[in-house]
Order: structure tokens, then sequence, then C-alpha cells
């Protein structure tokens, strides 16, 4: 009897953590298709609007239409090889290129902030800071750091 007690107990407990296991599989569920649904009505807004700028921009010639073409498809799709800087980021490159300690500083930073706060930081931060940092790099001419970043930046 006390050991079919124990047994019982045991897959009680088995039990008990598989079900809290499920619980937390389906909440990290839930939460990647709401982060899903929310970059889908991004993408969707930023064509969109790429589509109103491309109609308002009569004058532009047959190879600039087909490359708006291109890269909003490369949007809808996350297909996009290369990043494209929003213009903050270029502001933001430009004003901390200035100065080179400022600039050094400024990256030691960003790696700083990418190293401890990777986790908890959203997707769309994550990138915006790989952006900016790679974009001092180029700027000072500096393509290790960027490379090293690159390379890093998956293993971690």
């Amino acid at each position: 009897n006390v050991s079919v007690e124990k047994q019982l107990l045991a897959l009680q407990d088995v039990n008990t953590r598989q079900n809290l296991e499920i619980r937390v599989l389906k909440y990290t569920i839930s939460s990647f298709e709401k982060s899903i649904c929310l970059i889908e009505e991004k993408l969707f807004k930023q064509g969109n609007e790429l589509n109103k700028e491309k109609k308002c921009s009569s004058t532009q010639t047959e190879n600039e239409q087909e490359a708006d073409k291109d890269r909003i498809h490369a949007l809808l799709t996350g297909t996009s090889e290369l990043p494209v800087l929003r213009d903050e980021e270029k502001h933001v490159i430009s004003e901390f290129c200035v100065n080179e300690s400022l600039a050094e500083t400024f990256l030691s930073e960003i790696l700083e902030k990418i190293k401890v706060e990777r986790g908890f930081m959203g997707h769309d931060l994550l990138q915006s800071l790989c952006r900016v940092y790679v974009g001092v790099c180029q700027q000072r001419g500096d393509s290790h750091k960027a490379h090293a970043l690159a390379y890093r930046l998956p293993k971690e």
C-alpha cells in the first residue's frame, strides 16, 4: 500500500509539473501569436503608406517604381536582405559620429544594452539598436565591429 501511495504521489507530482509546463507553453504561444498579429498590422500599414507615397510621386522613373515594388514586396513578405535605416536612426547616427570618443562610448552602451536587456526587449527595438550600431560602425569605417555583432548576436 505504501509503495502504491508513493507511486501515486509521484505521478501526481509529474502530472502537476507537466500541466504547469503546458500552461507556460500555451501562454508563450499566445504571446507569439499576438506579436505576429501586431507585426502583420504594422507591415500592412507600412505597405499602404509606401503605396500612397508611390502614387504621389508620378515623376519617378520606371526603374525607381520597380525598386519601390520590390521594397514593398520585401517588407510585406519579410524577405528584405538589407535593413533600411529609419530617419530617427539616421539622425542618431549622424549626431554620434561627430566625435570619435562619443561614438565609441555610444557603441559600447548599445552593446551593453543588448547584452543586458536582449531577453526582455522587443524585436523591433533590438533590430533598431543593431541598425544604429552597424550604421555608426560604417560611418567610422569600422566594419570589423559590425561583423562581430552580426556573428555574436545569434550565438548569444
